[in-house]
């Protein structure tokens, strides 16, 4: 049933930053479209490791060459593959698991360097979280993957990195749009490590995600969006305060608490319906973003520091001859960076050890507006 991380697509296609904004990047939304068709995934996929003519890529997929021209030109319509005299080849980089093989020596080490600087700072974190508000009802093994994984090195390493970028110089390397809303994928398969996190904004909350190829979900990101999206009035109510058991609200909203209840979003305690899930409010975000700040730096300083290593693994794959820039590659490198070093301190026993298959509750957590960290 699970055989792969996130449902049964080939390519898992991911924005960095605000994902409406692929829509100006390339003129359609580009997940409907390669959603619209099976194939366009396969077409995709082949496409980032060699150059095709509609003859060899009509071969590869089974199709006579005028339906293979069909789905091309829908593609490049949508500035997601794009010609190149008589071939063809795609405008965005996709980790396949061969592109994978080619270029892992070149970012084990430096997953390496950054697991030793979440090692050496790991009891510091635990104790600094632990004393925060929104800790007391929860335990460290509970906390410890949505602090180090999406608050440290998702959006505490990723602001320090494009920071950094800027000072070297490395900014450079990104074409106009890559700079905007970077736009990349990669195969659907446990053995690539990946990392990531999925927000969403509401009136009155923020809620985050942790994805990751390291394991599945028994609910996807999108379905456990759209659950909070369907409960925001009742979540609200229950950010301000918990609802007794006999009041009028809880009448109202039996059903949404049952159906949350099983999902393990809320609980009873004390004659009282409150939240389960972690929410950072007002008086931990500070604190909080002092520590990963603080953290966050050591780290985007390890990858950094290896830039030359990751442009030498660029080198290696077949789309670094004709790519625009490379700053989808470098924000696809630094999500596989956070996966693999993930991968690394659960081996070495650090991390707790993720679920194979994740519960519905499982990394996922609120804010109190306004939302996120405050990272300068």
């Amino acid at each position: 049933m699970y055989k792969k991380p996130y449902g049964d697509y080939l390519v898992i296609f991911c924005c960095v930053g605000d994902g409406r904004r692929t829509i100006e990047r390339f003129g359609i939304n580009p997940w409907k479209l390669i959603h619209s068709n099976p194939k366009f995934e396969k077409i995709m996929c082949i496409l980032s490791e060699k150059e095709l003519t509609i003859r060899e890529l009509s071969y590869k997929l089974e199709l006579n060459e005028e339906e293979t021209l069909k789905l091309i030109e829908k593609l490049e319509k949508g500035k997601l593959v794009e010609r190149r005299k008589d071939k063809f080849t795609t405008t965005i980089p996709i980790l396949t698991m061969e592109a994978f093989m080619k270029i892992e020596k070149y970012l084990e080490p430096i997953a390496e360097q950054e697991a030793e600087a979440i090692e050496v700072n790991y009891n510091y974190i635990k104790e600094k979280v632990m004393n925060l508000p929104f800790s007391k009802d929860f335990n460290w093994k509970y906390l410890a993957h949505i602090i180090i994984d999406a608050l440290i090195l998702d959006f505490g390493v990723l602001h320090e990195i494009e920071r950094l970028e800027e000072e070297t110089g490395i900014r450079k390397l990104y074409s106009h749009w890559q700079k905007i809303i970077p736009f990349l994928g990669f195969e659907n398969r446990f053995e690539i490590p990946h990392l990531g996190v999925n927000s969403n904004k509401f009136n009155s909350f923020g809620i985050s995600i942790l994805h990751s190829t390291l394991f599945t979900r028994k609910v996807s990101i999108t379905e456990i969006a759209k659950k909070f999206e369907n409960n925001v009035e009742l979540l609200s109510l229950l950010l301000k305060q918990p609802l007794p058991l006999n009041s009028k609200e809880a009448e109202k909203y039996q059903y949404k608490i049952k159906e949350l209840i099983k999902m393990n979003w809320l609980k009873v305690l004390k004659g009282k319906i409150q939240l389960n899930l972690p929410v950072i409010g007002k008086n931990d975000k500070k604190l909080l973003t002092k520590l990963v700040e603080e953290i966050s730096i050591k780290i985007a300083e390890k990858v950094v520091n290896n830039i030359d290593l990751i442009i030498e693994s660029y080198k290696k794959l077949n789309y670094s001859k004709h790519l625009e820039g490379m700053g989808d590659y470098l924000q696809l490198t630094y999500h596989i960076l956070m996966g693999y070093t993930v991968k690394k301190l659960i081996e070495k026993e650090i991390l707790p050890k993720l679920p194979k298959i994740a519960p519905p509750n499982y990394a996922v957590w609120m804010w109190e507006p306004p939302w996120t960290l405050e990272i300068t």
